[in-house]
C-alpha cells in the first residue's frame, strides 16, 4: 500500500510541476523550486534529533544535509549557464564548468542515497555483519542492494517496500553515475540544434568550411 501511495504522490508531483512549468515563467519556477528545497531542507534537519546512534547522526547532518546544499549549488549554476532561454553557445571553458557541475551532481546524488544507507545501517544494524570500518564488507551497504532492503523489510516492512518501488529509478541513476565516475565523464555539448533553420545553417557553414 505505502508502494502504491508512494508512486500516486510521485505522479502527482509530476503533473504539479507540469502544471507549474507551463503556468510559471522561468525565473518564477526557479525561485519556487529554490524556496521548495529549502522547506524541505529545513524539515529534514529537525528530524535529525530522531536518531539515538552517534554516525547515524554523523551520516545524517555531516553527509545527507552537506550534500543537500551541494546538489542546490550544482543545479543553480546549471540553471545560469544552460537556461532554455540562452542563444550564445557556451564556451569550451563554461561547457566543462557544466560539465563538472552535472558529473558533481550525480556523485552527490548518489552519495546521498549511501548516507541515508548508512543512517538506516548505523540506527537499525540491517546488515548484522557489515560495519563501515571493515573495508571489505561496508559496499554491502547500499540502499538499494536487495539484500539490504529485504533486511530492511524483515524489520520495516513499510520502509523496505517503500525504497524497493524507486529501484528501478536508482537503477538508471546507476547507468549516468557509474560511468561518470568510472569511465567516461558526463559531457556537457556547447548548444544544441533546436530548430529547422539552425540546422540549414550548421550543414551551410559545415559546407563553406
Amino acid at each position: 500500500m505505502k508502494t502504491l501511495a508512494g508512486s500516486e504522490t510521485s505522479k502527482l508531483d509530476a503533473d504539479c510541476e507540469m502544471g507549474l512549468r507551463d503556468e510559471m515563467s522561468t525565473s518564477e519556477l526557479q525561485t519556487t523550486l529554490l524556496h521548495r528545497e529549502s522547506l524541505l531542507r529545513g524539515e529534514t534537519i529537525k528530524k535529525s534529533n530522531v536518531f539515538t546512534n552517534q554516525d547515524a547522526r554523523r551520516h545524517f547532518q555531516e553527509g545527507f544535509v552537506r550534500r543537500h546544499y551541494m546538489l542546490q549549488s550544482s543545479r543553480l549554476f546549471l540553471e545560469e549557464h544552460c537556461s532554455l532561454d540562452r542563444q550564445i553557445p557556451l564556451s569550451p571553458y563554461e561547457a566543462t564548468d557544466c560539465a563538472i557541475h552535472v558529473n558533481a551532481y550525480y556523485a552527490n546524488l548518489r552519495g546521498a542515497l549511501d548516507n541515508l544507507a548508512w543512517v538506516l545501517q548505523s540506527e537499525r544494524n540491517i546488515l548484522k555483519d557489515v560495519a563501515e570500518d571493515e573495508r571489505q564488507n561496508r559496499q554491502r551497504c547500499h540502499l538499494f542492494d536487495k539484500t539490504f532492503i529485504n533486511s530492511l523489510k524483515n524489520a520495516d516492512f513499510g520502509l523496505g517496500t517503500a525504497i524497493e518501488g524507486f529501484q528501478r529509478w536508482a537503477e538508471g541513476l546507476a547507468e549516468l553515475r557509474d560511468p561518470a565516475c568510472h569511465r567516461i565523464p558526463i559531457y556537457v555539448p556547447p548548444s544544441v540544434i533546436t530548430r529547422q533553420k539552425e540546422l540549414e545553417e550548421f550543414r551551410f557553414h559545415r559546407k563553406v568550411s
